[in-house]
């Protein structure tokens, strides 16, 4: 039972891996970016961000600055609603349709 735990836990890693693999072979830097707020609300509108921006750039695989225009892009699409570091999805569909 233990072993079939480590299994289930070893698929996990390597399914998020490979997902992370073809999101920075196949999207842009914004398409990465976008992916972002919508894992980390989940189904909720509101989160706050637990990571520094320059974390939160290595997860993307850009810079920090190249982020942040991603995401400032966003607020002014009217995408994201952006205080400090909370932020609330105001349009979930556009950043769905962006992360593609």
């Amino acid at each position: 039972e233990l072993l079939w735990g480590v299994v289930e836990v070893l698929a996990r890693r390597l399914r998020s891996m490979d997902e992370v693999l073809a999101d920075s072979a196949f999207l842009d830097v914004t398409g990465r970016t976008a992916t972002l707020p919508l894992e980390l609300a989940g189904d909720a509108e509101e989160f706050q961000l637990p990571i520094t921006q320059e974390e939160l750039a290595g997860m993307v695989g850009a810079s920090r600055e190249r982020v942040n225009k991603a995401i400032s892009s966003f607020v002014s699409l009217g995408w994201l609603d952006q205080t400090e570091r909370r932020y609330r999805i105001i349009d979930r569909e556009q950043l769905e349709r962006r992360a593609r």
